[in-house]
């Protein structure tokens, strides 16, 4: 029974029983001014509630326009909480952050974490070699810029996967004849 006034991973925690749901992705952000304490966090939220929560490193942000922190700093935060992340980001695959993301993989890859990233307008060949590169990464994407190339990427690469946040009304799926109940069947 939840009540009035938690906060933290408790709320989440309960707010996940509540609608039923038995794990979700949790994004902890690790800011550079404070990264022991968030790191922190994160642990302590998966030994209060193991196997709920998925996490990810969220690195801190838009810092210099680099929204992104270099492979090295990504490693010492793993080795500072081992075994408790379970991806990495979300980051906007943009072209300024492209050669920064490049020492993120072969640690994504050695540490066995999902990539969850927003890939931009024409950043489909940069996501290839990605997927092509490092077949051992499961890479996440989402957003409205990729949908147009999603199916020819999950069909030519079985380490991408697409997630839909959120539809609205001016929205189209990537399969208009397919409904709720078909949908739920097929991931159920």
């Amino acid at each position: 029974r939840c009540s009035v006034g938690r906060t933290g991973s408790r709320a989440v925690a309960c707010a996940l029983a509540t609608e039923g749901s038995e794990q979700a992705f949790a994004w902890f952000v690790v800011l550079s001014n404070q990264p022991d304490r968030a790191l922190a966090v994160a642990q302590m939220a998966t030994e209060r509630f193991p196997g709920l929560f998925t996490p990810f490193v969220m690195p801190p942000g838009a810092v210099n326009g680099v929204t992104t922190v270099p492979g090295s700093r990504l490693r010492e935060m793993l080795e500072t909480t081992p075994g408790v992340f379970k991806g990495y980001g979300e980051v906007r695959l943009n072209t300024q952050d492209a050669e920064l993301l490049r020492t993120i993989y072969p640690v994504a890859d050695e540490y066995g974490l999902m990539v969850y990233m927003h890939p931009d307008e024409g950043q489909v060949p940069h996501l290839v070699q990605a997927l092509e590169t490092y077949p051992g990464v499961s890479f996440v994407v989402h957003g409205d810029q990729i949908q147009g190339d999603i199916v020819r990427l999950m069909d030519r690469f079985p380490n991408i996967f697409y997630t839909i946040d959120a539809l609205f009304g001016d929205q189209i799926l990537l399969i208009p004849e397919e409904t709720v109940e078909s949908f739920l069947d097929k991931t159920s």
